[in-house]
């Protein structure tokens, strides 16, 4: 048997990303990953990691849907589906909230009027009162004066 293929036997043979494609479905293995820069924050030294698409379709990845159909299939079984859907409504913001949307604009402003050079961790060091807590982040509690 020579080595010598036809052009129409070349012309049947599957191409490469198919190949590829139909491993990767074999495995398990999302085919369309996302790319998702990962910096560490002690280092800084930043990566790019591949994450799933987390398509539920199987015509745009069909392990992914299978892995987000045996999600929702546990979830069922859980309980975790409703009766009847929540009613969404947001409470009106407390006083911390506003100081914080105050203290947040005061500091956009102190930022803008020095031409960006600003530091933040200047205005949290001559704070004399403790820090505001909104969620999962933190304010000084003094305003910051433009002009």
């Amino acid at each position: 048997m020579s080595g010598h293929q036809t052009r129409a036997e070349r012309a049947r043979m599957p191409l490469a990303r198919e190949v590829v494609r139909a491993a990767a479905v074999q495995s398990g293995v999302c085919i369309r990953p996302v790319a998702v820069r990962k910096v560490d924050r002690v280092t800084g030294e930043a990566e790019l990691v591949d994450l799933p698409c987390g398509a539920t379709l199987a015509s745009k990845c069909p392990s992914c849907a299978r892995r987000a159909r045996r999600l929702r299939i546990a979830q069922c079984r859980e309980g975790w589906h409703l009766d009847a859907e929540p009613i969404l409504q947001s409470t009106p913001p407390n006083t911390e909230q506003r100081t914080l949307a105050t203290v947040r604009a005061d500091l956009e402003r102190a930022r803008v009027d020095t031409d960006g050079v600003f530091s933040f961790g200047a205005v949290m060091a001559n704070s004399s009162q403790p820090p505001l807590r909104c969620g999962n982040t933190a304010f000084p509690a003094t305003r910051v004066e433009s002009g």
